[in-house]
């Protein structure tokens, strides 16, 4: 969130250096929760929209 604060879309789309930034957390995020399935599935089965931020986090890696 502290990257986008303050941005509209127009300056997102405008803005590689911001995209790319969004991106790397969106990659971060979606891997540290493909390791919490892995090591601990009960967690992991509190965790609402899991399985798509690792979906996401496998089309960004992956294309």
């Amino acid at each position: 969130m502290r990257f986008t604060a303050g941005k509209s879309l127009d300056d997102y789309l405008a803005d590689e250096l911001l995209r790319c930034a969004v991106e790397r957390q969106f990659l971060i995020l979606g891997e540290a929760l493909g390791r919490v399935r892995q090591l601990d599935p009960s967690v992991a089965a509190r965790i609402a929209d899991l399985n798509q931020a690792v979906a996401l986090r496998n089309q960004l890696a992956n294309g």
